[in-house]
């Protein structure tokens, strides 16, 4: 991800994109989608496992540090249609939403809005390139009334570098 995307936004949305995931799913094409931080806020935020309250902290905010991070190798997936990248996320519930930008190896490839209410389990970010897809699952409502869950990335395996 770049930092300039996020130069863009505007003010007092949270996205906030824990630092580590227990894996509840065993599929070949599924992988951690955070092994390291490269550059961001670090901050500890409750969770939805509370053995995980590390985290990287993204504001809707021009003067907020963007967030950067590495996922885990794609390892295993040689003829896979698709990937799936995985990891833990918490996100302010808006009636007011602000637009996050999510780039994969510094190309644009979403943009998302705090979602308006907690009435959808699931929802999804269109992407801007073929074969993308970023899809939200909420798992909780947090203690603030914020969606927290997993977010999944899937890239079909053709646009991967190798």
């Amino acid at each position: 991800m770049n930092q300039k995307a996020y130069r863009e936004l505007l003010v007092f949305a949270t996205l906030i994109l824990f630092t580590s995931i227990p894996f509840l799913w065993s599929q070949d094409s599924l992988f951690p989608g955070f092994t390291q931080r490269l550059a961001g806020t670090p901050f500890v935020y409750h969770s939805p496992y509370a053995h995980n309250e590390k985290s990287l902290l993204a504001r809707a905010n021009a003067d907020f540090p963007a967030i950067e991070w590495q996922t885990d190798k794609i390892d295993g997936a040689v003829g896979q249609d698709s990937v799936s990248l995985i990891w833990l996320y918490g996100i302010d519930v808006r009636n007011d939403p602000k637009q996050f930008e999510l780039l994969v190896n510094d190309e644009s490839w979403f943009t998302f809005a705090n979602p308006l209410s907690n009435h959808r389990e699931t929802w999804t970010a269109q992407s801007r390139r073929e074969g993308g897809r970023l899809t939200f699952h909420r798992s909780m409502i947090d203690k603030h009334g914020d969606q927290m869950g997993y977010a999944v990335l899937t890239l079909a395996s053709s646009l991967l570098p190798p």
